[in-house]
């Protein structure tokens, strides 16, 4: 192998983290065996030769088996025997209640990683995906799998006549949402064996969810259910394992060859039959003896003497008996406590821990806990001696059995579920509230000393001695239990004085842990336990919590520490979060930067577009939202978290619009390159492609398409794409729209250079055929809009200043809207169009400002909706977007003076306004009317809550943007200028507005004070200001700090990044006197921050 590849592999295993325990041969896996020989011959015979197989298209074999049926076992032999061969591509063994092993989130890194190892030739794009993508480890699972498997996967060739298989056990043991696991199998199911060896052998027991996902296709998956195995096979399965054991058994006990008789093995053999966990869990219950705790034989008698109505009773009660026999009274009440507390604990666990941390966490001594465990080998797996190791449960049905145990059938070892779940969230607590001096919560838990340093400086080492095994587990899981125990929040419970003390420590743990973006969860998770209406206090606080985390997601990620420091600083004033944690501010702040007195409307802020967003839109259960891009790329965006899920980069040219269908199975996105791309709206895969070509060519497609009902079917080919070659001249797609009913998408294209023909095409989905061309507009489309209420009808806005309405079902133009010149100089154009819900009735937007309504229906105009902000404005005004919320009674506008204006449809009133300052605004509103979405030309996402009705901040320093920032040079004075025309002159003591110069007829741009501070020189005039000077104040501070701005992002003090600025607050310029700051915004505000450092 040469170096490069090495380098690659090395960089992908280090960056996938994959999970360790996951693989079938880890020693996470020692408890499940390999098959003995000559059991399960036949089985493994045809699973063998379905591997092997070139040729066989179900590339996804079902193993579905009921509990204690062998899977695993077979999972791990099917796994060994591949392996021997060098056809295992990886494994990955679901565990429930083993932490990320229970979970989907490792589950194609872990598989990407151990595909490194066995195909090197991948390493090289699994790592130009990584770097294309630093947080794909976060990520969704479909672009995970998209990205690490598949893309790399079909990046190199493949000897096709040696397929390799993936091994998954247990895939409903993943813990996570039931969709989640059929979102697996879609995934999975994605794979063309034609194109890409690689198979799949899955496990499960038969639950639905498992099954549904399963039955869509089921051409490509080869199901086997272990039931179906004749009984006297199983038997015979049976008995050769059984043979095995006692065999082991009796050489180790040194017991006379005779042993067990006959009678007794056939004994055993009827109890154990059907079930091999019964096989095993008795094997081991006989050979795990030592003196006092009796001989081989006693244990086999205890099994097959052992009568219980059901099975499990059958194997587990003689073993738990086993452990209290000789206790009588007390003794035996205190044992079963024990086991209640200890082995209650194990059971319920979210993740499994190693003794010495389970005993930290139930604060009880080691030795108490081996103690107790010493005579449950048979039921639990767990390390002997020093050796440190999770300890577990054999297998699942010994959980069932203690803690869902039959109404008719309850024992003495029965655990109490929601009773165990409070002690732990107790425990938990105990942990977190620990003493100052050994407490494990606290400011900068692990030393990172600079409060911009990122975390990723942090090895694993240091984290997990700052926060041991214990209390990762109690940061992460204490909401997990405290839900579980069925508790209910109130304004005296323990949680909220945790919480008070310990928020941002526990914030700051979560970071450290990589698991900052679970707060947004788990924050949801305690509001849906308080009752807001009797415990206003606790209820605020959630509040202000999950926004303070909204707000400060992004760098809390990266510089935990900020948490306390641009976190708090910007956090408004009157925030429950602020008076709470008010002492926990930096102790060199001086003045604070000016922030709004309430939370607005703004949720948070996403960022990662490099250029500005052109489109938006949401899906229709409102989870995802997609934003198109002039930096050429669809992103995908986790509404509740702003996790980013997907970006999608396949355009050569800027995105200028985006849709989802119907029920978001697919997304369409148009772009300059000249093409409309649909993707899978779960996978963010692309299906099919319509390009303009110099020759009529076949559209790129895969083997599935899009039905009325949103769901993907096999299709031959979608058809011809429109050309361009008789026209000679570029075709960039302007405007994409799905109809409301899922049948048709509609897009809009130029044909010429000069866009003098503009056209919609409209394709019937269902067909897959294109039903019509529109033409008649002689400028270029800007927008396109089906009713929700009427798929008969398309309407369609130009910059030729018309709007259109189409009839779907003729292709013929049935109305026509048009206005002339605005005024001499500038004609009309049409921006925006979108229909109300339910109706047919149209808004659309223009460049003259304003916002009209036409009933489709009657022909006539039914209200114009204007600001007489806009009015009043000499500047043009372009209605770039428009949404209707759901219910339609608010109509949201996005315009080119930077404001998102909401309307109340009935009354035509404006309603409020949200101000981004940007030049280019698109909108879009939820399916459930909560959320709005404003996407800018700065490249950010904005999410806002539509139900807070913002507040104006003070009175704004400017009306538009500040252009340049001066202190005179005893800083008693700042000036300023902006693009509104004026000068301003500010008293940098009290921040009062001493005087303010108005430019007629030109715009300043640059301030500054003479040597002397006499004069303020602008770009143009020069004003006299000596007499705005107070000549009893000092001469400045004469403080030795440097201070600077980074990248508009950080404030550096002495080169040392100290506060990072939220996206609200960075500025357009800025200023510094001594440890002074003034930093003028795009709002027109100025905002003042004046450091104080301690002494050196």
């Amino acid at each position: 192998m040469d170096k490069s590849s090495d380098d690659n592999q090395n960089f992908v295993y280090e960056k996938l983290c994959p999970m360790e325990g996951a693989a079938f041969n880890s020693y996470a896996n020692e408890d499940i065996t390999t098959c003995d020989e000559h059991t399960r011959e036949r089985l493994l015979d045809t699973i063998g030769k379905w591997a092997d197989s070139p040729t066989i298209c179900e590339h996804i074999y079902w193993l579905q088996g009921k509990a204690g049926t062998g899977k695993s076992t077979i999972a791990r032999t099917v796994a060994d025997k591949l392996n021997k061969k060098d056809r295992l591509a990886a494994s990955f063994f679901f565990r429930r209640n083993a932490g990320d092993r229970g979970r989907a989130s490792k589950l194609f890194t872990t598989i990407a990683a151990q595909l490194v190892e066995r195909m090197p030739a991948v390493a090289k794009y699994m790592r130009s995906a990584i770097k294309a993508n630093r947080r794909i480890v976060t990520t969704a699972l479909e672009e995970q799998f998209e990205k690490l498997i598949l893309q790399p996967m079909g990046a190199v060739s493949h000897d096709k006549s040696k397929p390799m298989t993936v091994v998954i056990d247990a895939l409903d043991e993943c813990e996570e949402d039931r969709d989640i696991i059929r979102k697996i199998i879609k995934l999975l199911l994605q794979i063309d064996p034609a194109v890409i060896p690689l198979k799949f052998f899955v496990t499960s027991r038969p639950e639905p969810w498992v099954r549904l996902g399963f039955q869509d296709a089921q051409e490509k998956v080869k199901l086997f259910e272990l039931h179906t195995i004749p009984e006297d096979i199983i038997r015979q399965d049976i008995t050769i394992f059984l043979e095995s054991r006692l065999a082991k058994i009796r050489c180790d006990s040194e017991i006379d060859s005779s042993w067990p008789d006959r009678a007794t093995f056939q004994k055993l053999l009827e109890k154990s039959t059907p079930l091999f966990i019964f096989a095993a869990t008795a094997c081991r219950f006989i050979e795990d003896c030592y003196e006092g705790t009796g001989e081989p034989d006693d244990r086999l008698q205890m099994i097959i003497q052992y009568k219980a109505h059901g099975v499990f009773k059958n194997i587990y009660l003689p073993i738990l008996d086993h452990m209290v026999h000789k206790l009588e009274g007390s003794s035996r009440r205190n044992a079963l406590s024990e086991f209640n507390q200890i082995v209650g604990s194990i059971v319920t666990l979210s993740k499994p821990l190693d003794i010495a941390s389970l005993a930290t966490l139930l604060g009880i001594s080691t030795s108490c806990i081996r103690n107790r465990l010493k005579l449950l080998h048979s039921v639990l797996d767990f390390p002997n001696g020093a050796t440190t190791g999770p300890v577990r449960v054999f297998h699942e049905s010994f959980r069932d059995f203690l803690i869902r145990p039959d109404p008719e059938d309850v024992h003495d070892f029965c655990i109490d579920e929601k009773a165990t779940h409070k002690t732990l969230t107790e425990k938990c607590f105990d942990l977190l509230f620990r003493d100052r001096e050994a407490a494990y919560l606290k400011k900068d838990i692990c030393g990172l000393e600079s409060p911009g340093e990122s975390r990723t400086i942090l090895d694993q080492q240091t984290i997990n001695r700052c926060l041991p095994s214990a209390v990762q587990y109690a940061c992460l899981y204490w909401v997990y239990h405290l839900k579980s125990s069925g508790d209910k929040l109130h304004d005296e419970h323990q949680v909220f004085r945790f919480l008070q003390r310990h928020f941002l420590h526990w914030l700051e743990a979560l970071s450290l842990l990589n698991k900052i973006s679970e707060s947004i969860r788990l924050i949801g998770e305690l509001q849906s336990l308080v009752n807001c209406d009797q415990n206003p206090s606790i209820s605020a606080f959630l509040h202000d919590a999950k926004r303070f985390v909204l707000k400060n997601r992004q760098i809390a990620d990266d510089a935990p520490l900020q948490l306390y420091y641009s976190g708090l600083m910007f956090a408004p004033r009157s925030a429950v979060i602020c008076s709470v944690f008010e002492g926990k501010l930096p102790a060199w702040k001086c003045r604070l930067p000016q922030v709004e007195e309430n939370w607005t409307a703004g949720l948070q802020t996403l960022e990662g577009h490099a250029l500005s967003i052109s489109s938006l839109a949401f899906s229709h259960d409102g989870l995802v939202l997609a934003s198109g891009s002039i930096d050429e790329t669809v992103r995908l965006w986790d509404t509740a978290t702003g996790d980013l899920k997907h970006v999608l980069s396949e355009h050569l040219q800027p995105v200028l619009s985006v849709a989802f269908s119907p029920k978001s199975q697919l997304l369409a996105s148009g772009s300059e390159d000249e093409t409309v791309r649909l993707w899978d709206g779960m996978t963010g895969n692309e299906s099919r492609t319509f390009s303009s070509e110099p020759n009529p060519v076949e559209l790129e497609y895969l083997p599935f398409t899009y039905d009325p009902d949103d769901t993907i079917v096999p299709i031959n080919c979608f058809g011809k794409a429109f050309q361009k070659s008789q026209w000679g001249y570029e075709c960039p797609v302007s405007e994409v729209t799905f109809s409301h009913d899922g049948q048709m998408l509609a897009f809009a294209f130029c044909y010429t250079k000069d866009r003098s023909m503009s056209t919609i095409e409209l394709w019937d989905l269902g067909t897959d055929e294109k039903k019509y061309s529109f033409t008649g507009h002689s400028d270029r489309i800007s927008s396109l809009a089906f009713p929700s209420c009427n798929s008969q009808i398309l309407a369609s806005g130009s910059q030729d200043g018309t709007v259109r309405i189409w009839d779907t079902t003729t292709g013929e133009a049935t109305q026509m809207i048009k206005h002339g010149m605005i005024h001499r100089n500038q004609r009309f154009f049409v921006w925006s169009v979108a229909f109300w819900p339910d109706t047919q009735i149209l808004a659309y937007g223009s460049n003259d400002g304003t916002v009209r309504l036409w009933d489709t229906a009657t022909g006539k105009e039914k209200q114009i909706f204007e600001d007489e902000m806009i009015r009043s404005n000499t500047v043009t005004t372009n209605i770039w977007s428009l949404a209707f919320s759901p219910d339609g009674q608010v109509l949201a506008s996005g315009s080119s003076d930077g404001i998102v204006r909401l309307w109340h449809t009935t009354t035509g009133k404006l309603q409020r306004t949200l101000e981004l300052h940007s030049h280019r605004l698109s909108v879009a509103i939820s399916p459930n009317g909560q959320l709005l979405a404003s996407g800018s030309s700065d490249g950010t996402v904005r999410l806002w809550d539509t139900a807070i009705d913002t507040a104006p901040l003070t009175p704004k320093s400017h009306s538009d943007q500040v252009s340049s920032l001066d202190f005179s040079p005893n800083g008693q004075l700042l000036a300023s200028c902006s693009i509104d025309k004026t000068i301003r002159l500010w008293d940098t003591a009290t921040g009062k507005l001493r005087k303010t110069w108005q430019a007629e007829d030109w715009i300043p741009s640059d301030v500054q004070f003479s040597k002397d501070g006499s004069s303020l020189q602008t770009n143009k005039d020069s004003f006299e200001v000596r007499s705005f000077y107070d000549s009893n104040l000092p001469y400045g501070k004469q403080v030795d700090v440097e201070i600077s701005i980074e990248q508009s992002q950080w404030i550096k003090l002495n080169n040392e990044r100290v506060l990072w600025l939220p996206p609200g607050s960075r500025p357009s310029c800025w200023a510094v006197f001594d440890s002074a700051i003034a930093i003028g915004h795009a709002s027109g505000y100025i905002s003042f921050i004046d450091f104080d450092p301690p002494e050196a």
